[in-house]
């Protein structure tokens, strides 16, 4: 999760360019050599960008995740809603001994644990009514490990992550992989020490409550006594009669871990370091410019732009992005008229750039151009 929030800004914001008066700027391989061609053209006005096929893929994109986190969101506010008038028309019952509060609903909803600040445990009347005493207070023990872990909480704040990421299967699959196990955990609590005949009893309550329709959206909020999955169900009471061993997490296990959730919170800073890097940069050698065409980009006759517009002000003095050599001054570039007046600075890792369709220039070749000195301006010759 830390990984994808910064992965889709970046991805989203790279993909909406701005009005583009000519076309990208790109990273070329030449010879042998690591070329960057940066093209410096001319913004005169700045309107609105046109909206074409480079800019309404992402809006569009943009606008399914908010329709889709919207849809969610009020999926959830509603479950708390129906929880809540659960919760008003439910009665305390008195007869069974626990930790926190029990109350009785005549809805039609299996056993589960309300987390907040008044923690309790939902019973359904049919099973207080039908089911031994015995067999019920296995259910409140079962719910009662909940509690003392936080599960209600938990699953409530898993639910919203589950809205955020909607588009994302692997979220929703661990969340509900997270509810299962809950469940034997909460399973193994409540048989801790128990015979052969009382895990049989659990099993047939467990089945007992599989056959209560559930009437409600509570479910979804709070972690309920079934899974409301026939396969984890399943697989619940083929382990009751076996019993539960869990493993715990050794120091070398919890080091692990941690080593592994730091590497992946300095990823994603560094992918936004680098995204707000780039944008510095632009600044930094055109003031005021802005990109007009990305690298990268499709052009209207289906080549990909290898290149980098850069719009700004005529005339908008360029600084040199780093310590450099300039191997050419020309109003000829290439032998060819279209480049315009150009300037071609190598830096000192060897990176070669391009800058072209200048207004004008005031080096020659062979001079060294310090880091953020003016060798040029932004123009739209060729």
């Amino acid at each position: 999760m830390a990984v994808l929030v910064p992965c889709f800004l970046v991805a989203t914001g790279w993909a909406i360019p701005v009005s583009s008066p000519q076309g990208p700027v790109h990273a070329v391989g030449e010879a042998g050599q690591n070329l960057l061609e940066i093209t410096a053209t001319v913004g005169r006005v700045v309107n609105p960008p046109d909206w074409d096929g480079e800019t309404w893929v992402p809006v569009l994109i943009l606008s399914i995740f908010a329709a889709g986190l919207m849809v969610h969101l009020l999926k959830t506010m509603r479950g708390v809603g129906g929880l809540l008038q659960l919760l008003r028309n439910a009665q305390p019952n008195s007869d069974f001994r626990s930790n926190w509060p029990v109350l009785v609903t005549a809805a039609k909803v299996t056993p589960f644990a309300v987390g907040g600040r008044r923690p309790s445990i939902v019973l359904p009347d049919l099973m207080v009514r039908d089911l031994p005493i015995e067999r019920v207070t296995m259910v409140i023990r079962h719910e009662e490990a909940h509690l003392r872990h936080r599960d209600p909480d938990i699953a409530f704040v898993l639910s919203l992550v589950v809205a955020l990421f909607w588009f994302n299967p692997f979220v929703r699959d661990l969340v509900a992989r997270w509810r299962n196990s809950c469940e034997l955990r909460a399973d193994g609590t409540a048989l801790r020490g128990a015979t052969a005949s009382t895990r049989k009893s659990y099993a047939v309550t467990l089945l007992d409550a599989m056959r209560i329709p559930a009437g409600s959206n509570s479910g979804s909020l709070s972690t309920s006594f079934t899974t409301r999955s026939i396969r984890n169900d399943k697989m619940r009471i083929r382990a009751i009669p076996q019993g539960f061993h869990f493993a715990g997490r050794g120091p070398r296990n919890l080091i692990a871990h941690s080593v592994v959730w730091s590497l992946v919170v300095m990823g994603s800073a560094g992918a936004l370091a680098t995204t707000s890097a780039s944008a510095e940069s632009l600044e930094s050698y055109i003031p005021s410019g802005w990109v007009t065409s990305p690298f990268g980009v499709k052009r209207q006759n289906r080549r990909d732009h290898t290149g980098v517009d850069v719009a700004a002000e005529l005339r908008t003095p360029i600084a040199a992005p780093a310590d450099a050599v300039v191997m050419q001054a020309t109003d000829l570039f290439r032998g060819e008229l279209k480049w315009g007046k150009a300037v071609v600075l190598q830096f000192d890792d060897g990176v070669v750039g391009w800058f072209t369709h200048l207004d004008g220039y005031w080096v020659k070749p062979g001079d060294r151009v310090a880091k953020g000195a003016f060798f040029g301006a932004v123009g739209n010759t060729g």
